[in-house]
């Protein structure tokens, strides 16, 4: 898998530093080889490859050294517009979860695995894509796009990850937040 040229920049990590964060092989191998974008809708961002502390692909635990031991198994990839972090949970088949730090670090998970956030990622791009063609520069802003559209979508994050398109899940969220949006711009 390729991001093609859908982000402005992408950032692979160099294998020495993450060989130490218990990450599986095809994770370890996706993070050297394919890399994750610097930015990516819906409002993510990712880290830098570096150690250091706020902007470095580090444990949990470097990131804020006043948790507890038991959120050492997370690794930090990013994070979302409200500050909220996004981990691979190493002892979890190396799941992408986002952590709420409104909520003591409460879960919600956001993908099955590496490669199914990076398709994730591509399939929501699309959707963006697609209704700005579709319906003009403003539609994504402006929250104009029709109901084939979003099942289009769902259809699409569903058929890559039916696991991360779960009730409390994030892909399953951010469906219903571009929902909302419509319907709040059409009052």
């Amino acid at each position: 898998m390729k991001w093609g040229n859908k982000f402005e920049k992408t950032t692979t990590y160099d294998l020495k530093r993450i060989s130490s964060l218990n990450l599986n092989d095809s994770t370890k191998d996706f993070l050297v080889k394919v890399g994750l974008p610097e930015y990516a809708a819906p409002f993510l961002s990712f880290v830098e490859n570096n150690n250091i502390q706020y902007e470095g692909i580090l444990k949990l635990t470097d990131y804020f050294t006043f948790l507890e031991p038991k959120f050492d198994k997370y690794v930090v990839i990013g994070s979302d517009g409200g500050g909220n972090m996004i981990v691979i949970d190493t002892r979890d088949n190396c799941k992408i979860k986002l952590l709420d730090h409104d909520a003591c670090f409460s879960e919600i998970l956001m993908s099955s695995s590496i490669e199914r956030l990076c398709a994730s990622l591509l399939i929501y791009q699309s959707f963006i894509d697609c209704i700005l063609e579709e319906n003009g520069e403003d539609a994504f802003i402006d929250s104009i796009f029709n109901d084939g559209q979003l099942n289009d979508l769902k259809q699409r994050l569903t058929d890559n990850d039916i696991e991360a398109m779960g009730e409390n899940c994030f892909w399953f969220q951010e469906i219903g937040i571009l929902v909302a949006n419509r319907e709040e711009m059409r009052k």
